[in-house]
């Protein structure tokens, strides 16, 4: 009876200790007022690592198209270099023969942006993604595709070998489904997660071609990236239109599977815009900008985006003047001819830390007030060595600046050393420099942290530096009235040689001018503002079925939570806990009364017991007095 008492001691002890700890829990989350440290899902999505890692080998049986585009390009590349004087101007496609698309989306609410495009005569929302190159968009037949996503219906939904009448490619056409990619020779397949290693629902007898696990006689389509999500289907013919009378027949990807994070709300497929080795999936197909400049239909193999808070543009053929400000500045892509567009990257700048610089002005102050700790756009940047970072990809599909784990720790300690006195950093339970959290800051609390940049360079000497100050990467979230941080890891990226992901918390800030007849990216600050007018542009602005915002970069799901209403929930936990202390302590006492009570019960029966039993034993050994008799 004593140990059974002494566990339940134990218990209550222990029921104390753990409602202790989640009070002070509490009571941390309630102190920390101003700011508050949010907890939110942030979305970025690079290619997939093993995607990227099949997309480098060698593919022998798209080596002859692929020297043929190549030579092409080169062609191009020279004769524009005779045309111009020069490799870096694009003076000539500037104010004529370029088209304006008009880009939707943004970085918060959406989380992507995206043009709305017309496959077989059908508005499809597909994110722009300088990423990838594949074009996937849902089909009619899609098994669990989002409820509210615009479908395609196939005006033909039988097998075709020759005509683009809106119908799949059959697993045995040996021009369009590439042979051997059911084989399982590819090296790095086996470091595939199971799910995504099933890509084929059968193989073709006759060219062992990957045949669609949805459609077994059609060929097979698989897309996969870095957060999880992915698609599946078959490949389409069909007449594809990026803008009003800029279209043609292609080979794309259609979706008959994918998973609930593919895209986001409102945007239904995704449209890669990179070169044509990443157009492997496993299937080679020629990219749509490929097939259009190919065609003639755009004059030069150039494209441009500017971003903005919300929507943007797409600009074909060239740049926009009118889009950006000063001069565009070019570097040369670092790994021509790959797929990606990658740059090399020269160095990471950082503005100098107030501790160091009040060390080296002549007055030092005994210490640092506000003004002291506020940083000018005219200060010098100062050199920070980042671990792995010096090959970077330049992809619109991404929503962060990513980077590498190593290089996130380096630059996350380095805050933590110099900027401490910014609030919700140096928390003891969480820091918004983390995965998914973000902070409440007034925009003077913004300005006491340091303006970043990127330093692009390349083999002859070009250079070009993209600064972004904290109200940049500190991106502002007007659902929460919140800040959450625009750089992010990525573990494994180092593996790849490319270990920076530049994203769309530096590319919105930069007008971006990916001139691929000369392999080389331009960079200008944008305008202030270059949201799309109605007016003046090439796709139909066409009225969809709104649902809401969905998650972007900071999840909608969020609920704005002030300062006020953290100290009532850390109130009430601590009431709850207190009343459950109360009421497990009085249950305890009321137990052991009623042990106590039925021990005290059972020593008073078995006294008395005993004592009968003693009186009874007495009776039994006294002998009876015999009477005497009379003499």
């Amino acid at each position: 009876m004593l140990k059974f008492t002494q566990r339940r001691v134990c218990f209550g002890c222990i029921w104390i200790w753990t409602l202790f700890i989640g009070c002070m829990y509490a009571l941390d989350i309630s102190r920390d007022v101003d700011p508050d440290v949010i907890s939110v899902p942030v979305h970025f999505r690079p290619r997939s690592i093993d995607m990227i890692r099949e997309s480098l080998i060698a593919r022998p049986w798209i080596e002859h198209d692929v020297s043929k585009s190549d030579v092409k390009s080169d062609r191009m590349s020279r004769m524009n270099r005779v045309l111009n004087g020069n490799d870096s101007q694009i003076s000539q496609v500037v104010d004529s023969g370029i088209i304006n698309t008009k880009l939707f989306g943004s970085l918060t609410e959406i989380g992507e942006y995206f043009v709305k495009i017309r496959v077989e005569g059908q508005v499809i929302h597909a994110q722009l993604d300088t990423g990838s190159a594949a074009l996937a968009v849902p089909l009619s037949d899609c098994e669990n595709c989002r409820v509210d996503d615009r479908r395609v219906t196939l005006s033909d939904s039988n097998l075709s070998t020759s005509h683009y009448n809106g119908s799949y490619v059959s697993c045995d056409d040996t021009h369009i489904c590439s042979p051997y990619t059911c084989d399982v020779r590819d090296p790095f397949r086996n470091s595939l997660p199971s799910s995504s290693r099933n890509q084929c629902g059968s193989c073709s007898a006759s060219t062992k071609a990957c045949c669609s696990l949805n459609q077994p006689d059609a060929c097979g389509f698989a897309l996969l990236f870095a957060d999880g999500s992915g698609a599946k289907g078959a490949l389409v013919k069909g007449h594809v239109e990026l803008a009003n009378g800029v279209g043609t027949d292609i080979v794309f990807g259609g979706i008959l599977s994918d998973t609930p994070n593919f895209e986001r709300s409102k945007v239904d497929g995704i449209l890669g815009m990179a070169f044509e080795k990443l157009s492997c999936n496993p299937s080679c197909t020629k990219p749509l900008f490929s097939e259009i400049v190919r065609q003639g239909k755009v004059k030069h193999d150039i494209f441009s985006v500017c971003t903005a808070p919300s929507g943007g543009v797409l600009t074909l053929g060239g740049a926009d003047r009118s889009l950006y400000d000063g001069e565009l500045q070019f570097v040369s892509l670092s790994k021509q001819g790959r797929g990606f567009y990658d740059v090399s990257v020269s160095g990471f700048l950082i503005t100098a830390p107030p501790s160091l610089r009040n060390r080296s002005s002549k007055s030092k102050p005994e210490e640092n007030s506000d003004d002291d700790l506020l940083h000018s756009d005219a200060e010098p940047l100062v050199s920070l060595q980042l671990p792995q970072f010096d090959q970077a990809i330049v992809d619109s599909g991404t929503t962060l600046l990513v980077t590498t784990s190593a290089a996130f720790k380096t630059l996350r300690k380095h805050f933590f050393t110099y900027y401490c006195h910014v609030p919700g950093l140096c928390n003891s339970f969480k820091t918004w420099f983390s995965h998914s959290y973000c902070v409440r800051l007034s925009d003077r609390e913004v300005d006491l942290l340091p303006t970043i940049a990127i330093v692009l360079s390349d083999q002859s000497g070009r250079s070009v530096q993209l600064n972004l100050n904290p109200k940049d990467y500190m991106i502002q979230v007007e659902k929460t009235h919140s800040r959450c941080l625009g750089i992010h890891s990525l573990p494994g990226l180092e593996v790849l040689g490319n270990n920076v992901i530049i994203g769309n918390t530096l590319l919105r800030k930069y007008y971006t001018v990916y001139d691929r007849e000369n392999l080389q990216l331009g960079f200008a600050p944008a305008v202030s503002d270059c949201s799309p007018k109605d007016e003046d542009f090439n796709i139909d602005t066409v009225q969809d079925n709104e649902d809401g915002s969905s998650p972007g970069l900071m999840s909608s799901q969020v609920k704005e939570t002030s300062g006020s209403t953290w100290i009532v929930i850390g109130a009430v936990v601590v009431v709850v806990g207190l009343v459950i202390c109360f009421m497990t302590i009085v249950w305890m006492l009321r137990r052991q009364h009623a042990y106590r009570s039925v021990e005290n019960d059972q020593v008073v029966e078995e006294t008395e017991d005993l004592l009968h039993s003693v009186q009874l034993a007495r009776e039994v050994q006294q002998p009876e007095a015999e009477p005497r008799s009379s003499v």
